[in-house]
């Protein structure tokens, strides 16, 4: 039985959320959206809720409210509401809260320049949770890319996370550094360089002759150097429905350039001989700056795609 969301009491659709499982249905997500102001108090509730009781539920593995703080938090994003910011860093801080971090990955910087000084506070917390601190680089990365307004400010707060130089330009070897530092320190210097920033060269390069550079994710210094002369495409805007429910992907398989012999000539003359056929790919195509499928976090350029 089709259910009439658009005739649904604010209540029921966040009880109809809370309990869709992984993949709501596309009507619950539209009338959701639609219904914005209404619903964002119950939203951001669900969402405080799930990341401050994060695994201590005693609900079954396959209970559908496991997923009520990922769809609450998702909704909000696309609403940009601000009054969600805090739970959300407080969230990508924890380790423990790394789900709800997964779920938004490619799509946080959606929120735009309200999400810079949040963000900027997550990556200068040396106590938070490293990939935390790491994704709130890119994410600022890519708002400024977005956001020109912000780059300036973007810029000052990644420079600010390299070890610095001495007056002659010698590198200064921290006191205390780790495995989680250096990773910081590579996607930091990564996502400067995205943003063409020659003024931070001098750092990187030096973490390189310290050997302080991650190359799996980075690559050499000459790699890194490279990638001031790349243009990479700007993040697509976030669409909450082709997200949950994305189109299939088709590709079409050009016709032979050419018969081998005298027979497949022959048959080439016959109606629809040669014809592009269409496929549904089974997997979505994986391009160069996309996060690698391996699941290692790193682009595919950097890990798996890497010549």
């Amino acid at each position: 039985m089709m259910v009439d969301y658009t005739a649904c009491p604010p209540e029921h659709l966040l009880d109809a959320l809370e309990n869709a499982g992984r993949t709501p249905e596309r009507a619950l997500l539209q009338a959701c959206l639609d219904r914005q102001d209404e619903l964002t108090p119950g939203l951001l509730k669900m969402l405080q809720e799930g990341v401050e009781q994060g695994d201590d539920e005693g609900w079954d593995d396959d209970d559908p409210r496991w997923y009520r703080d990922i769809h609450a938090g998702l909704l909000l994003l696309a609403f940009r509401e601000e009054k969600a910011l805090p739970i959300f860093i407080e969230a990508f801080g924890d380790e423990m809260r790394e789900n709800l971090l997964e779920w938004v990955d490619t799509s946080f910087q959606h929120y735009g320049p309200p999400a810079v000084e949040p963000l900027i506070a997550l990556l200068r917390d040396r106590k938070a949770f490293s990939w935390g601190r790491i994704r709130a680089a890119g994410w600022l990365a890519d708002i400024a890319r977005l956001h020109p307004e912000t780059r300036t400010r973007v810029v000052e707060a990644l420079r600010a996370r390299l070890p610095r130089l001495d007056e002659e330009g010698r590198f200064v070897i921290p006191p205390a550094y780790d495995e989680d530092q250096v990773e910081l320190w590579t996607f930091v210097a990564f996502d400067l360089a995205e943003l063409k920033d020659t003024a931070s060269q001098p750092q990187v390069l030096a973490l390189y002759d310290a050997e302080l550079i991650d190359e799996m994710v980075m690559g050499g210094a000459d790699d890194y150097l490279e990638m001031f002369s790349e243009d990479r495409r700007l993040p697509k805007p976030f669409d909450l429905l082709a997200f949950y429910h994305p189109p299939p992907r088709v590709a079409r398989v050009p016709a032979p350039e050419a018969p081998a012999d005298d027979g497949e000539r022959a048959a080439s003359a016959l109606p629809g001989y040669g014809s592009a056929v269409t496929f549904v790919r089974a997997e979505q195509k994986v391009g160069r700056n996309d996060p690698c499928p391996c699941g290692s976090g790193k682009k595919y350029k950097r890990c798996c795609g890497k010549p």
